[in-house]
């Protein structure tokens, strides 16, 4: 009987992907998933910033201040959840450390959350990182995530935006800083140039901090044809 349980712990067991205790399934454990902070109504439905009431019966069409200053180029951005400490130890070892596997976890999340975008939508899009980048990481994590989601959801996928500036790592800039760095640093693939006419994107990446990245490739998207630009993320810095 030992040696049966040590079989099958070898090979039916597997590590929180938070904390790392052991559990009988593949994900986080039930206090981790305590942790994870969702992102609901009331927010704002434009960028999905959250408000900080509850209360069913407010009007669901709000505006956050930032979007009423200045409206983005995306048109609607839903976040799963908030940037927290639990969902950061998911989302750093997924993009730096090579745990591709989260892939499936993290996808399933933003399917559930982000049902409504992916419906509207004729084509997933990744946030593209440019090649220096992607030679030294390895891999591109939005791409990873578009990829996995298009299979799930069968939605086309189309990397269509190119990064074409090698520009240095936003995580200590500024929001003006931000928007400046990622200043006419894409461009849209020509070749598919004529089946994006009048069609409606979603643009997928991991986390959304102040918007800089996502806003200029929709602003991109949208000069070439795209009519409406829907974002999909996993995390929101708020």
């Amino acid at each position: 009987m030992k040696l049966l349980k040590q079989i099958f712990d070898i090979f039916f067991t597997h590590s929180c992907y938070i904390c790392k205790e052991s559990i009988n399934h593949e994900g986080i454990c039930n206090d981790c998933w305590k942790k994870l902070k969702f992102i609901t109504n009331p927010k704002c439905k434009i960028c999905g910033y959250p408000f900080e009431f509850h209360d069913e019966d407010i009007n669901k069409d709000l505006i956050c201040l930032k979007c009423l200053r200045k409206y983005p180029k995306f048109d609607k951005n839903i976040s799963s959840l908030r940037y927290n400490e639990a969902s950061k130890n998911i989302i750093i070892p997924f993009k730096h450390s090579n745990k591709t596997m989260l892939k499936n976890f993290i996808s399933e999340i933003m399917i559930s959350s982000g049902k409504e975008l992916i419906d509207q939508c004729d084509f997933i899009i990744p946030i593209p990182i440019h090649f220096k980048r992607l030679i030294k990481r390895k891999y591109n994590q939005s791409a990873l995530l578009a990829h996995t989601i298009s299979k799930k959801t069968k939605k086309k996928y189309l990397p269509v935006l190119k990064r074409i500036k090698f520009t240095e790592s936003q995580g200590h800039l500024t929001t003006k800083e931000r928007i400046k760095n990622v200043k006419n640093n894409f461009e849209i693939n020509k070749k598919y140039k004529k089946i994006i006419i009048g069609k409606t994107a979603l643009l997928i990446d991991d986390v959304i901090t102040t918007g800089a990245t996502i806003n200029e490739c929709a602003r991109v998207l949208k000069n070439n044809g795209f009519s409406r630009v829907l974002v999909l993320t996993f995390c929101k810095v708020c």
